[in-house]
C-alpha cells in the first residue's frame, strides 16, 4: 500500500524528473518533493487560468481591470508595431491625430521625438460630457479622461479647431501657449451643411469608408 501511495503521489508531481526522484528514494527517506509537487500543481492551475481570474499570492479572483489593461496594452502594442514599420523613429516629429493609444505608443517608443497633437472636436466633446457628469453607462469615463489629458500634456503643441483654444486649455489642463488653432479646410461660405436622415447618413458613411474609400492608398 505504501508503494502504491508513493506511485500515486509520483504521478501527481509536475515533471518526469520529480516522479523519478520520488520512486527512487528509499522508503521513509525525508524529502521535500510533496511540497514541490503541490507547488507545481498550484502553479500549473494558476497558469491555466485566464489572466482576469489570476490573483496575487496564489489566490484566484475576478480582475476585470486586468482585462481592460490587456485591451489597452494590445492597442499600444499594435500602434508600436505600426510606427516601427513606418520608420517613425527617423522623423523629426510625430503628428498624431486625436488622443488614443497611438499617443502612448509614440511616447514609449520614441521618447526623444516631439509630438504634434491634433484634435478635431471629438475629444473635447467627450471631456465636456465627462466634466458635466457622464451617463451612467460610462463606467470608465474618468479614467479615460485622465489618460487623454496625460497624452495631450506630452505633446509639444496641440492643434484645435478655431475658437476652441480656451475650452481646450481648460479641459486638457494645458497652457494657452501650447495650443494652436487650425481650420478644418472647408469654407463654410462655399459649402452648406445638408442634414441627412439616419438611413441616408449611414449609407453615405458606408460608401465613403467601406465601399469606395479614398485616400487610403497614399
Amino acid at each position: 500500500m505504501a508503494d502504491d501511495a508513493r506511485r500515486r503521489l509520483a504521478w501527481t508531481a509536475g515533471r518526469a524528473d520529480e516522479r523519478r526522484e520520488l520512486l527512487q528514494r528509499p522508503r521513509g527517506a525525508p524529502g521535500r518533493l510533496h511540497a514541490r509537487a503541490r507547488a507545481s500543481r498550484s502553479a500549473r492551475r494558476s497558469a491555466s487560468l485566464p489572466a482576469v481570474l489570476r490573483g496575487s499570492a496564489g489566490r484566484t479572483r475576478p480582475r476585470l481591470r486586468d482585462r481592460r489593461r490587456r485591451g489597452l496594452r494590445a492597442a499600444v502594442g499594435a500602434w508600436s508595431e505600426t510606427l516601427g514599420r513606418a520608420a517613425a523613429g527617423e522623423a523629426d516629429l510625430l503628428h498624431v491625430h486625436h488622443l488614443t493609444p497611438a499617443n502612448e505608443a509614440a511616447i514609449r517608443c520614441f521618447p526623444s521625438l516631439p509630438i504634434l497633437g491634433q484634435l478635431h472636436g471629438t475629444e473635447l466633446a467627450f471631456l465636456r460630457t465627462v466634466e458635466a457628469g457622464p451617463p451612467a453607462g460610462w463606467r470608465y469615463a474618468a479614467r479615460w479622461a485622465e489618460r487623454m489629458r496625460g497624452w495631450a500634456q506630452q505633446c509639444e503643441l496641440v492643434l484645435v479647431p478655431p475658437g476652441a483654444e480656451a475650452e481646450a486649455a481648460l479641459l486638457l489642463g494645458l497652457e494657452r501657449g501650447r495650443l494652436r488653432s487650425l481650420p478644418g479646410g472647408v469654407d463654410p461660405a462655399r459649402f452648406t451643411r445638408r442634414p441627412l436622415a439616419h438611413a441616408d447618413r449611414f449609407a453615405f458613411w458606408r460608401r465613403w469608408l467601406v465601399d469606395e474609400p479614398r485616400g487610403w492608398d497614399m
